[in-house]
């Protein structure tokens, strides 16, 4: 339905233990109701941002009076790993 909320990964995976240990449902059944796969259920992030982060922050705290786009441009430029997405601030590999 148009009116509920769409939920994340991360907010499945909660709502599928939730339902494992108060219903006592295997996690097939729970993620089926979930609507998310075992696969999604088990992944976990490899990605490490805190380089892009830290390095994000100093130039921040360097330079207070720019904004975050000529930050992300002036990191991008020096050719680091990822770019960084202006709008959400998401750093893309």
């Amino acid at each position: 339905m148009f009116w509920e909320k769409v939920l994340r990964p991360a907010e499945k995976r909660t709502h599928v233990d939730h339902l494992r240990t108060t219903f006592k449902v295997s996690l097939g059944r729970a993620c089926k109701v979930m609507d998310i796969s075992r696969s999604v259920y088990y992944y976990q992030s490899k990605k490490d941002d805190h380089v892009v982060i830290d390095k994000l922050q100093d130039l921040a705290e360097k330079r207070p009076t720019e904004g975050f786009g000529k930050c992300t441009s002036g990191y991008e430029r020096k050719d680091y790993y990822g770019t960084i997405n202006a709008s959400t601030g998401c750093i893309n590999y």
